[in-house]
């Protein structure tokens, strides 16, 4: 055989595997209808917070866990309580410190499918440049190409830096924060 024709057949090998292993669609999200809530006490009362600018990254496919990767930013100057006051708190350098640090990031590591349905993300964190491993829980469904995801996650504040000096009596400022995803995208090859 020739070498030539040793290198065109392993050429068509490599283009053949790397087809068969496509990367997941990419999730084009509607953000509209898509939300990034937070769940946290004060004062022993529950208040709702939410991200009013944020964007991800999304390729997730079932069939395809190893290869789906997800990433989002969350810029920490739309922190929206409903509350003014406390907005402007959680901005300060004791909390999200959004001058020195704009853009608070979310990447996964690995997916891994749960026997109740749900699927799992061990994922990264990373506020005021401190990163901390995260788990992520979500359900997923699909309907042609229109894909929702709902999922939550359980954050330690003080963990995560978030809370610094006077802030950090849990009596006061609950020590975890509930965090809950709504997702409505378009799953299309790009």
């Amino acid at each position: 055989m020739s070498r030539n024709l040793q290198i065109t057949l392993f050429a068509i090998g490599v283009f053949g595997i790397s087809s068969a292993i496509a990367s997941p669609d990419v999730w084009h999200i509607d953000y509209e209808k898509s939300s990034v809530n937070f769940f946290a006490q004060q004062a022993g009362a529950e208040f709702e917070g939410r991200w009013r600018t944020w964007d991800a990254e999304i390729r997730f496919d079932p069939q395809q866990l190893d290869t789906s990767h997800a990433s989002a930013r969350f810029h920490v100057e739309s922190v929206d309580t409903r509350d003014a006051e406390r907005d402007h708190t959680l901005r300060d350098a004791e909390w999200f410190d959004s001058e020195a640090h704009p853009i608070a990031h979310f990447e996964t590591q690995s997916f891994s499918a749960m026997p109740d349905g749900r699927f799992k993300a061990d994922s990264m964190l990373t506020i005021k440049a401190l990163s901390m491993p995260l788990t992520f829980h979500f359900r997923y469904s699909q309907e042609a190409n229109q894909v929702v995801l709902e999922g939550e996650a359980k954050i330690d504040r003080l963990a995560a830096g978030l809370g610094l000096g006077e802030w950090s009596d849990t009596s006061w400022i609950g020590q975890f924060v509930q965090v809950r995803v709504m997702l409505h995208a378009l799953a299309r090859k790009d």
